[in-house]
Parts: structure tokens; sequence; C-alpha cells
């Protein structure tokens, strides 16, 4: 199984909503090619098709690991050490949920969440930042009153700015608008891949969660349920 982070394999992977089973670009034992050039000169016969999506990122071959084994077992050593899987393996996960100003709808998600799945916060970091946050600023009044209606704290947050070293800690990066998807990106191009919005994510749904700073009470009860259903979307797909 591979995972491919280039954008050709993952376009065509969403659009085509299937995911594809591919092999190495190299003979075994022979040397691995970097550009198109170099995969045409050795299976110019065998492909029907070349799609040329630039020099490889990294220049080096892949990992492979047998994830059927407990734990799993490292076939190939390539451009992810041994050492790199097996601390990513046994690390805490990252969830890092993502909007503007780190005081509505990111704090919201990440409170709800931590509230529908207690028995996974020992296992994963659940957190959330803002591209325009200040540092340490509290919740909306109105996020704050809405939340505690569902039984959920939210008065002692206090908002942190997205920052390089939070995007690079991230297992999963969900976002409220397209927006930040593309600030994330912006900071991080590595991020490609693991930086989703939630809706789409969770649901299947390609929509924004629109922000409700500064509009009625109506509005955030709104944005709340649709957080909440978000949410309940997002646990049925990775527990």
């Amino acid at each position: 199984m591979r995972f491919p982070s280039h954008p050709i394999p993952q376009s065509i992977m969403k659009e085509g909503k299937f995911l594809l089973a591919v092999t190495s670009a190299n003979l075994s034992g022979k040397a691995k090619p970097l550009t198109s050039e170099e995969i045409k000169k050795t299976f110019d016969k065998e492909i029907e098709l070349l799609l040329d999506g630039g020099e490889t990122l990294f220049g080096e071959e892949s990992s492979i690991v047998d994830v059927t084994c407990v734990p799993p077992c490292l076939v190939r050593e390539g451009w992810l050490s041994k050492k790199q899987i097996e601390e990513t393996w046994a690390k805490k996960k990252d969830i890092l949920f993502v909007c503007t100003g780190n005081t509505c709808r990111s704090p919201m998600a990440e409170s709800i969440l931590k509230k529908m799945w207690p028995e996974r916060e020992s296992e994963i970091k659940i957190h959330s930042a803002g591209t325009a946050a200040l540092t340490g600023g509290r919740p909306t009044p109105l996020a704050i009153k809405m939340m505690r209606e569902k039984g959920v704290g939210i008065n002692l947050h206090r908002s942190t700015p997205l920052a390089k070293k939070l995007i690079k800690k991230a297992d999963l990066i969900l976002v409220m608008g397209a927006g930040h998807k593309k600030e994330v990106l912006n900071i991080s191009p590595l991020a490609e891949g693991k930086v989703f919005l939630l809706k789409d994510f969770a649901l299947g749904i390609k929509e924004e969660i629109l922000d409700p700073m500064g509009n009625s009470e109506e509005s955030y009860q709104k944005c709340g349920r649709e957080i909440e259903e978000s949410i309940r979307g997002l646990i049925s797909r990775i527990a």
C-alpha cells in the first residue's frame, strides 16, 4: 500500500473516488529513476501513458512497512528511517483544528471532539489554532454560552496562533474554510495530504463552516450544529 503525497495521484483518487494500486518505478536491483525521462528509458514499451509530475521531491526510495504484523515490520528502509517509522507508530497522535481567530469555531470543534471521544484523549492530542489569532485571546461570549448549553466548557480556552511547528507535529489538520487550508499550505507545503476541510473530511460535503463572529446567536447555534454533526462523522471515520 502506497501513500503518495504528489497532487497528481491524490487528485486521481479524489476525483475518481477509488484507490490506486501502484508499484515501484524501477526494476529490482536497478538504479532508482528521478525523472520521467529516466522511467521512459527503462519502461518505454510497457507504459501506455506517462504523466510528468516533475523530479522526485527527495530523490530517495520509499520505505516499505508491513502493517499486517503487530507491531508493523519494516520491509525496506528508504527515505523514512526505521527509527522515524517506529517513533511515528509509537507517538501520541495529533489532531489540529484551524479557524481564523481561534475563539469560535476551532475551539468549539476541539472541545466537542474531546467530549464525544474521552476514551481516546490519552492517545490523541486534540487542540486548535487560528490563522490570524493572537496569543491568549478568550472565546467569544456567545461561543461560551452556546457550548455551555451543550454541556461543554470553553471559558478557560485561550487562543493560539497557527505556527509551522504545530503544522509539522499534526497528523491530521481540519480547517473550517478554504482560506485556512491555503494558509496552512503557505506556511508548510509539506502539509499537503493531511489538511482538509472539516465537513469534507468528516461528511464528504465540500462546504465551509462559516464564521459566526459578530453575528446573531442563531448563527452560533447553526455553526455549533454543523460542527457537532461533523465531529460525529469524524469519529465514525477514524475510530
